[in-house]
This record gives structure tokens, sequence and C-alpha cells, in this order.
């Protein structure tokens, strides 16, 4: 499903991507940064972006640290904690009095027996809002079996079109990659959102979110899984969204101090894998 949203959002990617003269562009960039209170402490300089598009897919400039213990699994970017819990009834929680179907969520494309290993497992939300950092990171080692690309709607993710839109995960358009850590299958689920909407992810060029080309699902498989690192940068969006994290039944615990609300940013903890994993 598409509408007049993905329109727009493909209008203002146009726009935010223009190079104006860098005088000019300085300006509009120092403008943008205390409107939404950027932090650049660990990026370039303001002047360093050719335009809002470079500012806001703006890349590390310093080198994060996290923890070294492969079991710990960091958060995959500089964001707030919408939700988190156990599934319940095979729904995911949206917002309070709201929640959304596992297996729509996943859709068809990801095989049922997969799909039905994440029933009463674990999940997280984390939104990124325009000020924050736009890329995605590896939360730890695993390897890509799968990715899924499911063209939908680009509704915005705030806490207020949450509340009013039931299903919102379902209808916007969203990427799925199929994980292991181990032998445990875990889902890093991509989201896209109003404004600009497009995802970009490295290890798969072929895909291209919110074009007028995209109607139904298209399924990247790999017979030879794709090997990621911890901390390795895996794309970004192009405007702030959300990244939804699916686990397995008892495969993995949250920190106990860790609150809906909370900030949180790429590289810190915020679970690990159960030590029976092998």
């Amino acid at each position: 499903m598409k509408t007049i949203l993905n329109i727009i959002s493909r209008i203002v990617g146009v726009i935010a991507s223009v190079e104006l003269p860098s005088f000019l562009q300085k300006q509009i960039n120092i403008c943008f940064v205390k409107y939404l209170n950027i932090d650049l402490q660990d990026f370039d300089n303001v002047e360093s972006y050719s335009s809002i598009q470079r500012l806001f897919t703006r890349y590390l400039k310093k080198q994060r640290n996290f923890p070294i213990d492969p079991d710990v699994l960091i958060s995959p970017t500089d964001s707030t904690i919408a939700q988190y819990g156990t599934l319940k009834n095979n729904t995911i929680l949206q917002v309070k009095g709201l929640s959304y179907d596992l297996r729509s969520f996943l859709t068809s494309s990801i095989d049922i027996q997969e799909s039905k290993k994440i029933e009463d497992g674990k999940f997280v939300n984390f939104y990124l809002s325009p000020k924050d950092y736009h890329h995605f990171h590896a939360p730890v080692d695993f390897r890509i079996q799968k990715i899924v690309h499911v063209p939908g709607t680009l509704m915005s993710v705030k806490k207020i079109s949450l509340e009013k839109n039931k299903d919102l995960y379902i209808k916007n358009e969203r990427v799925i990659l199929e994980c292991f850590f181990k032998k445990s299958l875990f889902y890093f689920v991509v989201i896209g959102a109003f404004n600009v909407g497009k995802i970009k992810i490295f290890k798969e060029p072929r895909l291209q979110t919110n074009t007028s080309k995209n109607k139904n699902c298209v399924i990247y498989d790999y017979s030879s899984p794709i090997n990621i690192q911890k901390g390795e940068d895996l794309g970004f969006f192009e405007m702030g969204s959300s990244v939804v994290l699916l686990f397995e039944k008892e495969n993995v615990e949250f920190r106990h101090d860790m609150k809906i609300g909370q900030e949180i940013l790429f590289g810190d903890n915020f679970a690990k894998f159960s030590e029976k994993l092998q």
C-alpha cells in the first residue's frame, strides 16, 4: 500500500539532496543543527556537508567503544528505546493499548517455521529522531541468511502517530534481515518513515526503497550467509525512523535498568544472549 506520503517523501528527498554554494549551505546546515539540537561532537564539522541529506546521513568520525564480550548486545543506533519486552499472543507492543501481529509484520516471505521460533520471544524498538545519527550497526557478530524488502506507506513513527495509527509498522515500508547468532535466530527490521523514506543496506546494493516501481516484496536469499562483525555499519536511513529487533524465547535478557523513553547510543550495552547458546 502506497500513499501520497510516499510521493511527498520522494520530493523531500530530492530537495534535501540539492547542493548549494558552500557559504549558503553552511548557513542552512547551522540552522538545522541548532533547530534540531544535533550533536556533532563525534562527526565532521557543520561546513563539511554539501547538502542537508549529507548532514542527516553523516558518518561517524570518532570510533565508538563497546563491550568485547561476544554474547553482549550493543545498541545498533543512537536513539530512544520506544518499547521493549516479551511478545504476547504473537503480537508486538506498538504503544500502550496497541499491538501488531508478528506474522503480518514479518510477512509470508519469512518461512512460517522460522517466524514461529520468535513466538513468545523478546523485542526491542529503537526510535531515531531527526537529530540522531541515522546509521544502524550490528549489535553482535552474526550471519545474514535472507533480506526481505516489504514495500508500503511511509507514516511518521513518532509517538503521536503510533498512538493514532493501528498496525503502523505493518503498513510502513521496511527491510527485514534474517540473522543468526551462533544457532539462535533473530530479526533485524529497519522501518521507513515519512520524509525522504529511503533505507540504504550496504550489503545489498540492489535494494531500492521508496520508489514508484516497488509493489511486491522482494527476497534476497543467500546460499552462502553474509558474515557481519559486531559494530559493523550496516546502512542508514535518509531520515529518522525505527529499528525493531526480535529474538527467540529465552535466548536474550535485557538489562534490568533499561527503561522505555531512555536515550541510548550506538555501542551501549542493552542485552545479553544466554550462555547456553552454542
